[in-house]
């Protein structure tokens, strides 16, 4: 049921094709992916959106992602893929004097990590230096005490590069650094707190059909570990009423 009573359904109508056509390409091109965050939580509790959601997510790891932008804009012509702001891969209107920021759906990829305590811990530092570098328009009075610091000091260590070196170091370290017996995988293009949250490659091994709205989409088998990480064990349960506004992911 789209979100009728908080005010998104007609972003909800509109992501939801951005959805489907994502889910077309991937299946004429053998590309797993899966729902994600809030995306994925709608699915599994509500069978659809969330009703107060105004926004949708997707994973897919390293090897799918490749596949998928070297075949997305060639396989359609509305959408895009992009990353104009940040780390953070994006689908969304090619046409610039359309597109409504809200309208897009945000692509995190899965890369893997080492077992080696270490190791995770060097490579998971670095991608967070580097998120910090890469910040521009920064909201000073969000951040407070030690943090403000460290995103203060990072920011400006990354002042002298360009975004394009900067992200190229991000994927680099991503895609190629600390990777172990590649067993283990982390989001690496996700927000600071979640790069913590590690997997067995197993979680994303295999997606398979959900119901989402009027379509059917891709989730991945490991679901409930992804969920229980993001949302912790009582996901099922939906938040107080107080709670439920555009933007609040559960």
């Amino acid at each position: 049921m789209y979100g009728t009573e908080y005010g998104v359904e007609n972003i909800q109508h509109q992501i939801l094709d951005v959805l489907k056509c994502i889910d077309k390409v991937c299946r004429e091109n053998g590309i797993q992916y899966s729902l994600h965050g809030g995306t994925l939580l709608g699915a599994v509790r509500e069978k659809g959106f969330i009703p107060w959601d105004d926004d949708a997510d997707i994973s897919m790891t390293r090897e799918n992602f490749n596949r998928f932008a070297s075949v997305f804009c060639k396989a359609q012509n509305t959408y895009q893929i992009s990353r104009d702001d940040g780390w953070v891969w994006r689908i969304s209107s090619k046409d610039k004097r359309e597109a409504d920021e809200k309208i897009c759906v945000d692509l995190f990829i899965y890369d893997f990590v080492s077992e080696r305590l270490l190791a995770r811990k060097t490579k998971i530092l670095l991608l967070s230096m580097l998120q910090g570098m890469l910040k521009s328009n920064i909201d000073w009075g969000a951040y407070h005490g030690l943090s403000k610091c460290l995103t203060f000091v990072t920011y400006v260590m990354g002042k002298p590069f360009s975004n394009e070196r900067k992200l190229k170091w991000y994927d680099s370290i991503s895609e190629r650094w600390f990777c172990g017996s590649r067993e283990l995988i982390f989001r690496t293009n996700d927000k600071f707190e979640s790069l913590r949250m590690i997997y067995p490659k197993r979680v994303m091994a295999e997606c398979r059909n959900v119901k989402f709205e009027n379509a059917g989409l891709l989730a991945a088998v490991g679901y409930k570990k992804i969920l229980v990480s993001c949302y912790g064990k009582d996901y099922m349960t939906p938040p107080a009423e107080s709670e439920r506004v555009p933007g609040h992911r559960s």
